[in-house]
């Protein structure tokens, strides 16, 4: 049942603005090509029925345009009054309540005629527009509802009408309103309401559109994987228009809405990635308006390894007469970014760790394992390796000097004189080793 209301306005419209220029003196009514409907099956021949009528053929109309000096039109050349409906043209149900104009429609299909629509031609002087996108947005104190609005706009290139069904906002947006001008800068807008009850418009606007600008927040640009990062592009707007979708390019590659996460997040701004590997990301989200202007939005995610750990030694003692006991003590070992995992021990010097015949096996994964006890003369490299989550690993050395004290003779001789000949027993059994 839409269709037929926007058949038949496109209708009553077409012939309106065709006697209102002046072109023919009689049509009549019969269903034209409209923008959202699209062409209907009667237009050509009725198209040509008009042609015989008088009305000008495309090619004549070619032939007037002498091309656009276009610019840019001026926010007073592009504004009506609600009550600035041209009086000249057919105008239904509605009336002029300045600076308003009140819209009164009685339309309830099927029972209903064309004549029951409210409805209002709008006529504008746009002398200086040069190309991109536009809007014609309506303002209403008291709205008709969702769906009972038509915009219709005179295409002077194909001379037909092109109709909108205006969304929450209001408004039609054009991204060229070119063939909408003739060449004498006149712009034909309609205003027509189905349904039934007293609604008030007060203005309409022409307002050139402006690109959306993208905006991108992270929680988080740098860390060690696996980094999971938030992004939010809810801080994008459009000065003139809403936001209709957002892309999203989150591993860095150029590619916008990949199968998985990216096609995922499209039309949302807000997203979270997981990154796995170590690189630098260049993240992008790309916004797009009512009218197709895109803009974007980066922000450089680094992904990086982490610091590793850095090991500290301490021996007391470090140096000693066997058998010497030391206690090593690597509590003062640091990890900058995380904890460390580990600790391992050599503690004969070998350069082999965690051995199991010495009790370097039983010590690993202290700080401050118990004193171990060199027995053998010596210079020991006494080494323990940390490690942290990430397996990164460090080493620190305490050498350890292992020394033996001399011994202490002891010489005893009975006796120490007489005459010759002298015997004389000796003994040494009185010397000692401390070391040994």
């Amino acid at each position: 049942m839409r269709l037929v209301h926007y058949m038949l306005i496109l209708a009553l419209s077409f012939c309106v603005l065709a006697a209102g220029c002046g072109w023919v003196s009689d049509r009549v009514a019969s269903p034209v090509e409209g923008g959202a409907g699209g062409p209907s099956e009667n237009a050509a021949d009725q198209g040509a029925a008009w042609g015989a009528q008088g009305l000008p053929s495309l090619a004549e109309i070619a032939a007037e345009l002498d091309g656009r000096k276009r610019e840019s039109f001026t926010p007073v050349e592009g504004h009506r009054d609600g009550a600035d409906f041209d009086p000249a043209l057919f105008n239904s149900n509605v009336v002029p309540t300045p600076p308003s104009a009140t819209y009164t429609p009685s339309y309830d299909p099927p029972q209903s005629v064309l004549t029951d629509l409210a409805l209002a031609i709008y006529t504008f002087a746009l002398p200086a527009y040069t190309g991109g996108p536009v809007a014609l947005k309506l303002s209403w104190s008291d709205r008709p509802a969702q769906g009972d609005i038509f915009i219709g706009l005179g295409n002077w290139d194909k001379m037909t009408w092109q109709w909108f069904l205006p969304p929450a906002d209001d408004s039609a947006a054009f991204p060229d309103l070119s063939p909408f001008i003739r060449n004498d800068d006149l712009c034909v807008a309609v205003v027509a309401v189905t349904g039934t009850g007293t609604f008030v418009l007060d203005e309409l606007q022409f307002v050139v559109q402006q690109p959306p600008v993208a905006d991108l927040q992270v929680d988080v640009d740098s860390g060690q994987p696996p980094l999971t990062v938030n992004f939010d592009a809810g801080g994008s707007h459009d000065p003139d228009s809403p936001i209709t979708d957002f892309e999203w390019d989150l591993d860095g590659d150029g590619e916008f809405n990949e199968p998985g996460a990216e096609e995922a997040a499209r039309g949302f701004s807000s997203t979270a990635f997981e990154y796995t590997d170590v690189g630098t990301y260049t993240v992008k989200v790309r916004v797009t308006d009512k009218t197709g202007d895109k803009d974007t939005a980066q922000r450089e995610i680094n992904v990086t390894q982490g610091q590793p750990p850095v090991a500290d030694l301490l021996a007391t003692p470090d140096a000693g007469n066997k058998p010497l006991a030391v206690s090593f003590d690597a509590s003062g070992s640091i990890h900058p970014d995380g904890a460390i995992a580990d600790f391992e021990w050599d503690f004969d010097g070998n350069g082999i760790f965690n051995e199991t015949d010495n009790g370097e096996d039983l010590a690993r994964g202290s700080s401050t394992p118990p004193a171990f006890i060199y027995i053998n003369v010596g210079t020991y490299d006494v080494t323990v390796r940390v490690t942290d989550e990430d397996n990164d690993s460090d080493t620190a050395i305490a050498q350890i000097n292992v020394t033996n004290t001399p011994p202490n003779a002891d010489l005893q001789a009975t006796p120490t004189s007489g005459p010759a000949p002298l015997s004389v027993d000796f003994d040494a059994t009185g010397s000692t080793d401390p070391g040994g």
